[in-house]
């Protein structure tokens, strides 16, 4: 081996590459076997191949002898020198797959990301490990070009692994999704289980957009907000109750009056007290009139209205108002608000 070593170091450097034909003296086949074969002595020529001015032939060399590496390999070979990171996975991506790598790239890690995105056609299985080990590294500060740049095969994986992880999402990787609501809404639409702790973080994602995810069936939002109210997460109930109201607003299927019934009260009665919170708020502020400059400080009368306005918009049943809004001073109350956005004719005798 020490002999190939020398052989493929001198084909690789000389300036008489001309005389030699790299095919058929197989020297792709030997630089392979060399790394494979031999680690120990295959890493040490990619170290001094990548240093060395080569010619076409030593171009070829390198090539498979970094297509030959394992991320061990790789990690063997880079550390102290990890400047080489991005070279090596610019040839070859399946070594972005290692977590470690990443960990060890530390102030390489934005070379060794876009050394990826270059490589054309790589393999959806490949680009999801790369995802994983972005995320298991902590280098999801590159989220959002991955998602980007690798689209919805990126964005399903992230969520499959933070799915997988818990149900968090990291502040990137929640910003970086605001950016493909019709992509989280397809994974949420997917047979795959999801839990509590996913969708109520997804809830936050999608919020702010809910004009746009209108049209996709509610009921799991509403299953998200029983789960989390058994639980006792009363914050992030509160925001999907917020949620549920803005859908409603927006006559979201199935039945936009089960929304009403499980979220309007609770919003009502936190704006009432002052215990809305402004993330919750700014989920509904698109979805309720302006009043004067004097009284639009009462979210409330702003709920109120609404509200009724949805009912003439939509024509849900008039009855329906007492069936769903159990507090009867409130029903009294959106009566009156009724008449503010010209629908009292329509709760005439309810």
């Amino acid at each position: 081996m020490r002999g190939a070593l020398h052989v493929l170091l001198t084909l690789a450097t000389t300036e008489h590459h001309e005389s030699f034909d790299a095919d058929e003296l197989g020297l792709r086949e030997r630089a392979c076997r060399l790394l494979t074969e031999q680690p120990t002595v295959g890493c040490p020529l990619v170290g001094e191949l990548l240093r060395a001015s080569l010619n076409p032939i030593g171009e070829q060399i390198l090539k498979s002898l970094i297509l030959a590496m394992s991320p061990e390999d790789a990690l063997a070979f880079a550390s102290g020198q990890q400047q080489f990171l991005p070279t090596l996975v610019s040839v070859n991506p399946k070594l972005a797959t290692s977590a470690q790598l990443w960990r060890l790239a530390v102030d390489h890690r934005r070379e060794l990301f876009e050394s990826v995105p270059a490589q054309p056609g790589i393999a959806p299985e490949v680009l999801r490990g790369i995802i994983d080990a972005m995320l298991e590294s902590d280098s999801d500060g590159f989220i959002r070009r991955a998602f980007t740049q690798w689209g919805r095969v990126a964005i399903f994986e992230a969520l499959d692994w933070s799915e997988a992880h818990g149900g968090s999402l990291t502040e990137n990787c929640r910003a970086a999704l605001s950016f493909h609501v019709p992509d989280v809404t397809s994974w949420i639409a997917t047979e795959r289980q999801k839990s509590t702790n996913i969708l109520a973080a997804l809830a936050y994602v999608l919020g702010p957009y809910a004009s746009r995810v209108a049209q996709d069936d509610t009921k799991v939002w509403l299953h998200t907000l029983h789960a989390l109210c058994e639980n006792h997460r009363k914050d992030d109930a509160d925001y999907v109750a917020a949620f549920l109201f803005a859908l409603a607003l927006c006559n979201a299927p199935p039945a936009p009056l089960d929304l009403v019934s499980e979220s309007f009260e609770r919003v009502h009665w936190l704006a009432g007290k002052q215990q809305l919170k402004d993330n919750a708020w700014s989920v509904l502020e698109p979805f309720v009139p302006e009043l004067s400059w004097g009284k639009n400080w009462d979210r409330c009368e702003r709920m109120r209205r609404a509200l009724m306005a949805a009912f003439m918009r939509y024509a849900w049943p008039p009855w329906q108002l007492r069936e769903r809004i159990k507090d009867q001073d409130l029903v009294r109350q959106l009566l009156k608000s009724a008449r503010k956005v010209g629908a009292e004719h329509l709760f005439q005798g309810v």
